[in-house]
């Protein structure tokens, strides 16, 4: 993956990854998978990504191992 910074591929995509987020998104996705006390989606945090950003930053990510992609998960 070429970002032109240092450090391993995972941080790399990380980085990118977060570059991507939107907090408006974030705050719409917080509300709308109930994430208060209680409710189902408690404790879940958002990046405010869109699914077709992902996947473009994603088909970029060739060097990652099964490992840096479960940590991701």
């Amino acid at each position: 993956m070429a970002s032109g910074r240092t450090g391993t591929p995972l941080a790399a995509f990380r980085e990118q990854l977060q570059g991507l987020g939107s907090t408006q998104r974030a705050k719409q996705a917080t509300r709308f998978f109930k994430t208060g006390p209680g409710e189902y989606g408690e404790g879940d945090r958002f990046l405010g990504l869109k699914v077709p950003d992902v996947r473009r930053l994603s088909r970029s990510c060739g060097d990652l191992t099964f490992t840096d992609l479960r940590r991701l998960l």
